[in-house]
């Protein structure tokens, strides 16, 4: 069974400005169905009084290529804000990964606390046309 987590790292000595966080590839539970990837939400809290821009979400599909921009979010001040990326269109794939990219202008510390991915499975049914979910 795959485990889809992302394992906390805590080093509260350093900050970093230019950082790349990359999750792993996830399947979600299944490689062999194709997922039609509709959202992506970051939680994360942050000790500013003002808001953060410059933190870019990326993703690549299927074990290969490039990252690609899905869009930049703006962390916003306090303690579990949620921001949200809608995917339009949606992504169909059979796995994923993103990359969580701050740029050098952040001004303060951000703590990522949970990350979310809206999707639904595209299974394919007995017709003898191999037509799938939409």
């Amino acid at each position: 069974m795959a485990i889809n987590s992302i394992v906390k790292w805590d080093n509260s000595s350093d900050f970093l400005n230019n950082f790349i966080l990359e999750t792993r590839m996830y399947d979600f539970g299944s490689i062999s169905y194709d997922k039609k990837i509709s959202s992506f939400s970051i939680t994360s809290t942050s000790l500013s009084s003002a808001n953060i821009s410059g933190v870019n979400i990326n993703y690549r599909t299927n074990s290969g290529g490039s990252f690609t921009q899905l869009g930049s979010v703006i962390i916003g001040s306090g303690l579990n804000v949620i921001s949200t990326l809608s995917i339009s269109p949606p992504v169909v794939c059979k796995q994923i990964q993103f990359q969580i990219k701050g740029l050098s202008n952040l001004e303060s510390a951000i703590d990522f606390t949970d990350m979310s991915v809206i999707f639904r499975p595209l299974r394919k049914y007995g017709s003898t046309s191999g037509d799938k979910e939409s």
